[in-house]
């Protein structure tokens, strides 16, 4: 084996080690514009969301979900009157904006009819979008919500926010590789080190 042929081999470790990178927010916010009557919801990511790419079971590589309470009061996921489905998105190329309750029809996960679609801008892993008021129920621009990420319909993170403010989520540190990654990196470094010897003594 060639030298060349181990470092090929040392960078697919490396790579391995590195692992996959969770769709997680850094951070996200609300904007409340009172003379328009609607609300931008904006979105920062650790990495590019993938919206249009899905499993088996039609669940998306990356997606997202706000419940909206309008009353302010109570608990948002359990309160809400309205649902924002960023994982129906690979359906339309739009972001529907549901009741929580009723007959919603095929791909609405159980939630209810859907009160209007808007679109979204995605620069990056930078996504924003704007809901008008009626779609969300509201009056006056105040509500709280919770917003939940996912990857292929496992949650990522979920947190909640009120209207008007900006959040910056802390997050836990990634699980470190399996120990069998690292001995696989070892014996290729390992490798290197002999193939390196033995061509040194050839040519001296």
């Amino acid at each position: 084996m060639c030298i060349k042929s181990v470092k090929v081999f040392l960078v697919l470790c490396v790579a391995c080690l590195c692992g996959h990178a969770d769709l997680l927010p850094l951070s996200y916010e609300t904007s409340v514009d009172t003379v328009n009557s609607n609300i931008t919801f904006s979105m920062s990511f650790s990495t590019v969301p993938d919206f249009m790419t899905v499993d088996s079971e039609n669940r998306q590589a990356g997606s997202f979900q706000f419940w909206i309470d309008p009353s302010e009061g109570g608990e948002p996921i359990w309160s809400a009157s309205t649902i924002i489905r960023g994982g129906e998105i690979y359906i339309g190329g739009d972001v529907p904006v549901r009741d929580r309750l009723g007959s919603g029809g095929a791909g609405s996960d159980g939630w209810g009819p859907v009160r209007d679609s808007v679109s979204y801008s995605q620069v990056g892993a930078n996504v924003s979008f704007v809901v008008p008021y009626t779609a969300m129920g509201e009056d006056d621009g105040n509500f709280t919500y919770n917003f939940m990420v996912s990857e292929y319909g496992q949650a990522q993170f979920e947190g909640f926010g009120e209207s008007g403010l900006s959040y910056q989520p802390v997050h836990t540190l990634p699980v470190l590789p399996e120990p069998s990654t690292f001995i696989l990196l070892a014996a290729a470094l390992g490798l290197v080190y002999l193939l390196r010897i033995r061509e040194h003594k050839a040519h001296s």
